[in-house]
């Protein structure tokens, strides 16, 4: 195992365990926490098959990768639409309040 190996899984631990450690918390509740709930599970899956291929030495089909890539995308809109959200909120409460 080579040195950018380890590096792969030493940051797919953290990377695999931040969603099933927030799991525990109410992430569905609210928009921000579905959206940092969705980039942690990207993140973990992206990592995944980095660490597989790195450590296993395994390479995953295509369908696999662009699955992954397709949650990715996804996820990632997700989050850019939540950001959009709050901020309008945001606007609006300062309107009020002004």
């Amino acid at each position: 195992m080579s040195g950018v190996d380890v590096v792969v899984f030493l940051a797919w631990l953290p990377a695999a365990a931040f969603p099933v450690y927030y799991w525990r918390a109410k992430w569905y509740a609210t928009a921000p926490g579905r959206s940092v709930m969705s980039l942690g599970v990207v993140i973990a899956l992206v990592m995944t098959l980095a660490a597989v291929r790195a450590v296993l030495g395994i390479d995953l089909p295509d369908w696999v990768r662009a699955a992954v890539y397709a949650l990715i995308a996804i996820g990632l809109w997700f989050q850019f639409v939540t950001l959009l959200a709050v901020q309008r909120r945001r606007r609006e409460r300062e309107k009020e309040n002004a």
